[in-house]
């Protein structure tokens, strides 16, 4: 009894993407002592997002392969996140959380920028080795893709921004309300919060929130236009974060103060 093609090709899947993982520490093993300290956060940045989004792209091969549904497909996110939150940890690999450090004031513009260039240069690596892999046809579920891919955007431009806005504003309050949990249970729990997201917004925009994650899986895909994706997969996700600043960094602190009342000046003999 041989197997069944779903199990072949999910199985498939997860090596690929245990591969990406191997190759992706190796690479960071091997320029820890080469890239000089001052340059080594910015490879980083572009390794482990071209790490993060060639899974992401082996997920999407996968998906519309149309075998598996979601009772597979989101646990199988769950533990990417899981795993690429554990081994990526000097790397923002998201453009949007730069933004969200550069707003508060956590780091300069410069550095900020330098990590935007590097994430999206780590998305862009990883859709050309993508596709060159596809290319090869070493698998079938590979060779049936081919080197093409279409839009992951299937609603309106309104309603996509809405999504990836709505999308990533609960990522980045995720984010605000976990920071300060051990790093065993955070890592756990943006997995789940990461896997809800795709399952109720994936068949809608793919659920990115992450300009260089959708730089990677949307931008050189068929019937995808440039200002359709810049207003969805970049305007959306930044907007998200802007409210999400806006509200744990500025509005619950002043309902805070609010509710203590005025400070009494102490009193002087």
């Amino acid at each position: 009894m041989g197997v069944s093609p779903v199990v072949e090709d999910v199985s498939t899947t997860v090596v690929i993407m245990f591969i990406i993982v191997l190759l992706g520490e190796g690479l960071r093993r091997c320029l820890r002592n080469v890239i000089p300290q001052r340059h080594h956060f910015l490879a980083m940045e572009a390794i482990f997002t071209c790490e993060l989004c060639l899974q992401m792209l082996e997920f999407w091969v996968l998906s519309d392969a149309g075998k598996p549904g979601l009772p597979v497909m989101l646990p199988l996110i769950y533990a990417t996140i899981v795993t690429h939150c554990w081994s990526a940890t000097c790397a923002l690999c998201n453009p949007t959380t730069a933004i969200q450090h550069l707003l508060t004031s956590q780091t300069g513009i410069s550095r900020s920028l330098e990590k935007i260039s590097f994430q999206l240069l780590g998305g862009y690596l990883a859709w050309v080795s993508s596709m060159q892999f596809h290319k090869l046809g070493l698998t079938k579920l590979h060779a049936a893709a081919g080197s093409d891919c279409t839009s992951h955007l299937h609603t309106s431009i309104e309603e996509g921004l809405a999504v990836e806005l709505a999308c990533a504003f609960v990522y980045h309050s995720a984010l605000n309300l976990v920071h300060q949990t051990d790093a065993r249970y955070r890592v756990h729990i943006l997995g789940v919060i990461v896997a809800i997201l795709v399952g109720a917004a994936g068949q809608l925009t793919g659920a990115m929130f992450n300009p260089a994650l959708a730089f990677s899986l949307n931008f050189f895909c068929q019937g995808s236009r440039f200002t359709d994706n810049v207003v969805v997969y970049w305007v959306g996700p930044i907007l998200g974060m802007i409210l999400s600043v806006g509200l744990f960094d500025h509005l619950i602190p002043a309902i805070k103060r609010l509710r203590r009342g005025p400070v009494e000046p102490e009193k002087t003999e």
